[in-house]
């Protein structure tokens, strides 16, 4: 289980011997992302495209919590969309409890 915020050469040594991921992406939108870890998102975009490129979307399981005070239901959509793209399609979708 991994956020995938590390450097790209952490997620290529482990792509030949992981089977299967699961990645909590919290949000894709930068600003959502930053407000709730205080990081920035890009590697974790990048490391997303590395993962499409080398066809292994299929073993992925993309958790995309409803964050309260920090996303909408219509921000998940977003980054539900934007990953479905990347040929994405296992999502586990839930709400964090306060």
């Amino acid at each position: 289980e991994t956020s995938l915020n590390v450097p790209q050469e952490n997620i290529e040594a482990l792509l030949p011997i992981i089977d299967s991921w699961i990645i909590d992406i919290k949000d894709l939108d930068a600003d959502i992302y930053r407000q709730y870890t205080g990081e920035d998102n890009s590697r974790v975009l990048s490391n997303l495209r590395l993962i499409a490129e080398a066809d292994r979307q299929k073993d992925c399981i993309i958790r995309l919590p409803l964050i309260h005070d920090y996303n909408t239901d219509a921000d998940r959509e977003e980054s539900r969309k934007a990953l479905s793209a990347l040929g994405y399609s296992k999502f586990d979708l839930f709400t964090y409890k306060r």
